[in-house]
């Protein structure tokens, strides 16, 4: 499922867990998006989440661990979010998430293995300076 470059989606509805068998599930750039539904623990499929750009997300929700199969996240440029379940660090088959620096030390200080962070620096293009 792939709601991109949403920007008045303030919520995702509490009948997403009725998508059981979603495999991928793109949120980027909703930057209205304020909190992801605790019924998204019933995605038993899902194996990546792309969060990134979603400025105002605040956290994830709990419950997240239970997804067995999710393999990666995406969430850069999440600077809402400020603290992570202790239980989603713990989560096995989670082998790469993609972060900013913020997004890193957040995942090191819960326990996290650096191994499996692929962290990302926004490049600012300055060309617009020689004018």
């Amino acid at each position: 499922l792939n709601i991109t470059n949403f920007p008045d989606l303030l919520r995702l509805p509490k009948s997403i867990d009725k998508l059981s068998k979603l495999k991928v599930l793109r949120l980027q750039a909703c930057g209205t998006l304020k909190r992801l539904p605790q019924s998204m623990s019933q995605l038993s499929e899902l194996r990546f989440l792309d969060i990134s750009y979603c400025s105002s997300l605040g956290a994830f929700p709990e419950g997240m661990e239970v997804l067995r199969r999710l393999e990666k996240i995406d969430m850069r440029s999440c600077s809402g979010i400020e603290e992570l379940p202790p239980s989603l660090v713990q989560m096995e088959c989670l082998t790469k998430v993609i972060c900013d620096e913020d997004g890193a030390s957040l995942w090191i200080s819960c326990g996290f293995d650096p191994s499996k962070l692929d962290v990302r620096r926004e490049e600012v293009d300055l060309r617009f300076l020689h004018g």
